[in-house]
């Protein structure tokens, strides 16, 4: 379990907004820091808003090992469950390239309902990892946000 603290710059312009967020492991778990510099531009359609964006994740060499590394520990896991996975060291800093597409729906003045898609071509270092079956990363996330 880690913890991660930031900061987060964003310039709204009309044709879009430029954002870059920073963010560091302040438990000390893997020590790691990312920055990820993203393009949005919204488009309003009465209650739903949807969110089109591109963006850059720079990871350092211990975050990208954190997150697609296997550490000796994992690769005993993965052997006793009967999968050959090598224990691997991610040698050096990568930048994952993607973007994503978020919708909002305002369901009343406090709530809202969130829907996001996103996917990004992994750095070089991590897909030299021979663990990992794919060069592309994809994600999918539904909630709810409440205004207090």
């Amino acid at each position: 379990m880690t913890a991660d603290a930031g900061l987060r710059l964003a310039l709204e312009t009309p044709v879009g907004t430029l954002s870059a967020d920073y963010r560091h492991d302040v438990t000390d778990t893997f020590n790691g820091s990312d920055i990820t510099l993203r393009y949005s531009v919204d488009f309003n359609l009465g209650a739903l808003t949807v969110t089109p964006a591109l963006h850059a994740n720079f990871i350092d060499r211990q975050t990208a090992n954190h997150i697609y590394g296997v550490s000796n520990r994992q690769s005993e896991k993965f052997i006793k469950a009967g999968l050959p996975i090598a224990p691997y060291t991610i040698s050096r800093a990568a930048t994952n390239l993607g973007g994503d597409i978020t919708a909002t729906v305002i369901l009343t003045d406090r709530l809202l309902l969130i829907g996001n898609m996103s996917g990004a071509y992994l750095g070089r270092s991590i897909r030299e990892n021979p663990g990992l079956e794919d060069e592309f990363e994809a994600q999918a996330l539904i909630g709810i946000g409440y205004a207090f």
